[in-house]
């Protein structure tokens, strides 16, 4: 058994009541998972925004992290499935046969017996040390950073996209200007 302590609880931590830099401070609202949405649209240029768009299709990195965010909401609901009783029920079926002969003559005769079975069983761990709850609160923990990762991941491939195309087009612009 794993002995799992009380629940997480923030320390308390001693401020001043004023602070010189006070003004406009605000606490952070971190939302890597949010996705940004189409913010490239912004520059109006439409073979920007149709490479954009196959960024998400393509790119085989954003796929892998997409698989790896699944995989972490799968796990979550694994874990939550151990709060409920799991029953299992199968099928079994058996033919032998056998033969037996009477007294002392060519005379035998053949036993054919069927067994049949349908097993059940039913098993159920109660969370008394809490290591299901943990399970399932690690497996969210889990899950919320891996849909921060796909997310970031994909503004980053969507950025270096970006930051490409405008490069390719100042260097089509210079080498025009160099030709003309």
């Amino acid at each position: 058994c794993m002995v799992v302590g009380p629940d997480y609880v923030r320390p308390t931590v001693i401020t001043p009541d004023h602070y010189k830099e006070i003004d406009g401070w605000r606490v952070a609202q971190p939302k890597d998972d949010v996705i940004r949405g189409a913010w490239w649209e912004m520059f109006e240029d439409p073979q920007l925004n149709a490479l954009e768009a196959q960024v998400s299709v393509s790119n085989q990195n954003l796929a892998a992290a997409e698989a790896q965010y699944r995989e972490a909401r799968a796990l979550v609901q694994e874990a939550r499935a151990s709060y409920y009783p799991a029953a299992t029920i199968g099928f079994g079926a058996n033919r032998s046969s056998s033969s037996t002969t009477t007294g002392s003559g060519p005379a035998s005769s053949r036993i054919t017996v069927s067994n049949y079975s349908l097993p059940l069983d039913v098993s159920w761990e109660i969370d008394v040390w809490g290591q299901i709850r943990r399970t399932v609160e690690s497996n969210q923990a889990n899950a919320q950073a891996s849909a921060a990762n796909l997310e970031n991941a994909r503004l980053s491939f969507q950025a270096a996209l970006a930051q490409d195309y405008f490069q390719l087009r100042e260097l089509d612009a210079q080498k025009q200007l160099l030709s003309a």
